[in-house]
C-alpha cells in the first residue's frame, strides 16, 4: 500500500475510536469536527513525500 493509503486508514481508525467513545457514553467527541483530517493526513504526506522529507 502506499504511504497516503496507510495515513488515511490510521485516520479513519482513531476517528472510529471517536465514535466507541461516544456510544459507550464515556467521552463527548465531536467527530464531524476531524473529519478534514482525513483528507489533510494523506496530502500531507503527499507533501513531504514530494519535499523528501519525513522518510516516506
Amino acid at each position: 500500500e502506499t504511504p497516503w493509503v496507510i495515513e488515511m486508514t490510521a485516520t479513519g481508525g482513531v476517528l472510529i475510536m471517536g465514535i466507541a467513545l461516544l456510544l459507550l457514553d464515556l467521552k463527548r467527541v465531536r467527530i464531524a469536527n476531524l473529519l478534514p483530517a482525513v483528507f489533510l493526513a494523506p496530502a500531507l504526506v503527499v507533501v513531504l513525500s514530494a519535499l523528501k522529507l519525513g522518510g516516506f
